[in-house]
């Protein structure tokens, strides 16, 4: 997930103040990796428990099919776009 928001989240300004836009981008992926560094520092979770990696799904399930590297776990978070999602859930299911 890019952590960029979908087109409902920059149509909708009201919805702007959850993205915590700044200097024209989200910020909710800088707060997503400090609770990240924080639940590490409280032993809730090992450093290695999420590996965050800010790309479209697309380009993630691009990125496993060139490396070979197939994951035990995908937490896909969509783009939640009219057949987006579909060729996302396509692109997973073949590595999976």
């Amino acid at each position: 997930d890019p952590w960029t928001g979908d087109l409902n989240m920059w149509l909708n300004r009201v919805v702007w103040e959850h993205l915590g836009v700044r200097d024209g981008r989200a910020t909710t992926y800088d707060q997503f990796m400090v609770n990240v560094r924080q639940a590490v520092v409280d032993n809730m979770i090992s450093p290695h428990h999420i590996v965050a990696f800010p790309v479209s799904a697309i380009v993630g399930a691009r990125w496993l099919q060139a490396t070979g590297f197939t994951p035990s776990l995908v937490y896909l978070d969509s783009a939640h776009e009219l057949d987006e999602t579909y060729f996302e859930l396509c692109l997973y299911y073949h590595i999976l």
